[in-house]
């Protein structure tokens, strides 16, 4: 690696643990019922699901949940379930398909936007990565006010 975490160049740094923590941490803030949740899309769900306490029984899925794959167990009830997706700002088609899965399911999703900074002895270079969270919340689940 070298002077590779001096540049620019961010292939060698996923800042995913760092998701993760701070997913938990918004959800709490939120009062967000995150326990339980499904958390999409593929790898990035994958990651913020190994990185997040174990007790809060998240599961990663590799699609969203109304188009998942036939070898997936079907979740028929996901409308039920509070869900959480993940994306970086940079990445534009995984912010459509956000988008477009609230779309066509006709649910809101409210969004949320938090920097995640580069971090560590291994990347001195300090660099920042914006990343949108969107909370699935059904209507059954909203906390009591």
């Amino acid at each position: 690696m070298g002077v590779e975490a001096y540049r620019e160049t961010h292939r060698h740094y996923n800042p995913t643990q760092l998701v993760s923590e701070i997913i938990v941490s918004q959800s709490k803030k939120r009062n967000f019922p995150i326990q339980g949740s499904w958390v999409a899309l593929g790898e990035k769900a994958a990651g913020v699901v190994f990185y997040a306490p174990k007790e809060l029984n998240l599961e990663a899925l590799p699609e969203y949940p109304d188009q998942l794959l036939n070898y997936y167990p079907a979740r028929n009830n996901w409308k039920n379930e509070p869900g959480v997706i993940s994306c970086s700002n940079s990445d534009n088609s995984c912010l459509q398909s956000a988008y477009k899965f609230a779309e066509r399911n006709k649910i809101n999703l409210e969004i949320s936007t938090f920097e995640a900074h580069r971090k560590g002895i291994r990347f001195p270079k300090e660099v920042v990565y914006t990343y949108k969270i969107f909370w699935y919340q059904p209507a059954n689940s909203l906390p009591d006010t």
